[in-house]
């Protein structure tokens, strides 16, 4: 945990603020600064006088917004309590990946998955914009999954019902941990298959298989009240996204909207192209590749076939050794889960984001300490078959563990060093950019409280950077081409020559607009009109960030006015 807060709690104040980092926060800073609260959908609860948001958006839920609500009201609205909690977060996804491969293979095991995890780019740069990508989602699954084995190994029902109260606040947290929760029971189903079709005892031995039919006749393994204080624990925490929905019927509608083409252009019926597609993202989730925000892309090569083979060796171990059988269930389960959620992320609502598989973390670090482990463990046993040697015995066991883990750790270690000397550099990137702190204090500090957005990206950070008092009306339209209202908007406020509009670079090179065009019209319209488009302040890419490194990386942001001439 250490060496994990260290590494992403360095220069944490970079990259910038990111719009949707900002989006879902915005309430709480206004329940803080005693502003009116915005209510997705009109729905909340009314409590001591204040309107309680319980969902941010029809498929993001409140944890981060309440859980960041005691740090604003502590340290004040900012950047750091954000990043503090999110990073806080990601150390807690370390501590239990400790504690969940020591409960499935051993403390060994449980150490080195957890170091593993500690310097992940993919955890260390997603913890830093953690409310972005929704960090809690691992220390939610991680949890649940521990408590649900708590209860198997002797536990009481309290154990189920937390599990159930984890996986609640997981869904309500954002619905794609869904993908967790069905993964989860596809992953039961494979571990009762391969019991049945290859039973063995304690030992290992095989056993004698039983008729289906008399397997499915046995009685079910949880009890009536544990099913209860399971539901019971779900329920509480899905309340949120279940009060909202009978509510608005929100998630629902969007459900529906996006179920063929969604907003952002996948055709779920595409099979083909999804698959390549989610296979790119798993490999930027292993191998560090997803930081392009960060000024260039790094990765670790050695990452994706190592944690093949690891995958492949540890399955044939724990089925080929008989000593090692008491390992199958966990092994089966560690593999079909990250497996069953990777075949429905083909199905989307949205778009094809590595960060949505962010959810898989820890089980690939977990997977590959436990090969490790246990390969050098066999390793062991044959070399005190041919030697009474103790060091050779050693080395034995030590051999697997430095060839697989040493250029895991050793490779992600380097990713993180270049990822952190290219933050430095360039502060982030285009709707990354730490230069997004200028454009807010320029806004202030000249009285510019309502500008108007050309583009997306910021409004909801210079809001909360401005703690309220500078609030941008976004009128581009989430089209590819401007919209009607787009037009209707910009014609009624060329009549007045003192709106401000703000809008990144819309041009080549390295074009950061989210929807391009919006600039280009704009002037053409003003033009029409009889209007110069006056630029009042440009900003520039990474201009103050660190003089050492020198340059800049361009105008990104540009302040305008349109003026009769």
């Amino acid at each position: 945990m250490t060496v994990f807060a260290a590494i992403a709690g360095y220069q944490w104040w970079l990259p910038g603020l990111y719009n949707d980092e900002a989006y879902d926060v915005i309430p709480a800073m206004q329940l803080v600064l005693g502003q009116p609260v915005d209510l997705n959908r009109g729905v909340g609860v009314r409590l001591f006088g204040r309107d309680l948001p319980v969902m941010i958006s029809d498929y993001q839920g409140v944890t981060s917004m309440y859980g960041v609500l005691p740090l604003f009201a502590l340290f004040g609205v900012g950047v750091g309590p954000i990043r503090a909690m999110t990073i806080g977060l990601g150390a807690l996804a370390v501590l239990l990946t400790y504690l969940l491969g020591r409960r499935l293979y051993g403390r060994p095991v449980g150490l080195l998955a957890a170091a593993l995890l500690a310097v992940s780019p993919a955890l260390i740069f997603w913890s830093r914009v953690g409310v972005y990508v929704v960090i809690q989602v691992v220390p939610l699954a991680t949890g649940a999954t521990l408590c649900f084995l708590r209860w198997r190994r002797g536990g009481g029902a309290g154990w189920l019902a937390l599990a159930g109260l984890l996986v609640g606040l997981g869904l309500s947290t954002k619905v794609l941990f869904v993908w967790f929760i069905a993964g989860a029971a596809a992953a039961g189903a494979a571990v009762w298959l391969v019991n049945w079709r290859w039973p063995h005892d304690a030992a290992g031995r095989p056993l004698r298989r039983r008729p289906l039919r008399a397997r499915l006749a046995d009685p079910p393994p949880v009890a009536r009240r544990a099913v209860l204080a399971a539901g019971s624990g779900f329920l509480l925490g899905a309340a949120p996204l279940i009060g909202y929905n009978l509510a608005s019927g929100g998630t629902l509608k969007v459900l529906r909207a996006n179920a063929g083409q969604t907003e952002k252009g996948v055709d779920n019926l595409a099979f083909a192209a999804n698959l390549a597609r989610r296979l790119d993202n798993v490999q930027s989730l292993l191998d560090g590749s997803y930081f392009w925000f960060h000024g260039r892309v790094y990765t670790n090569p050695f990452a994706v076939p190592i944690v093949l083979v690891s995958a492949v060796g540890l399955l044939a171990l724990v089925c080929a050794v008989p000593a090692y059988r008491r390992h199958r269930d966990a092994t089966v389960f560690a593999l079909a889960l990250p497996a069953a959620i990777f075949a429905q992320s083909i199905v989307t609502v949205s778009g094809f984001e590595a960060t949505h598989l962010l959810i898989m973390l820890p089980l690939p670090q977990i997977i590959v300490a436990a090969f490790a482990v246990l390969l050098g463990r066999s390793l062991a046993t044959v070399a005190a078959r041919q030697t009474a040697r103790p060091a050779l015995r050693t080395l034995a066991s030590t051999l697997p563990v430095l060839a697989l883990l040493a250029p895991l750790l050793l490779g992600d270690l380097a990713v993180d060093r270049r990822y952190h000397r290219a933050l430095a550099e360039t502060g982030g990137k285009d709707t990354f950019s730490a230069s997004i702190n200028d454009l807010a204090t320029y806004l202030d500090r000249n009285g510019f409280t309502r500008p108007y957005a050309l583009d997306w990206g910021m409004k909801h950070n210079v809001e909360l950077l401005t703690h309220g008092r500078v609030q941008p009306r976004e009128i581009y339209g989430q089209t590819q081409d401007p919209p009607d209202s787009f037009y209707h908007t910009l014609d009624r406020l060329l009549d007045d020559p003192e709106t401000i509009y703000i809008a990144h670079r819309d041009g080549e090179p390295s074009n950061p607009a989210a929807y391009r065009g919006r600039v280009a019209e704009f002037k053409r319209l003003a033009a029409e009109r009889g209007k110069d488009v006056i630029v009042l302040k440009h900003i520039n890419q990474g201009q103050v960030l660190n003089p050492k490194f020198g340059g800049s990386g361009g105008p990104l942001f540009y302040v305008y006015v349109a003026r009769d001439r």
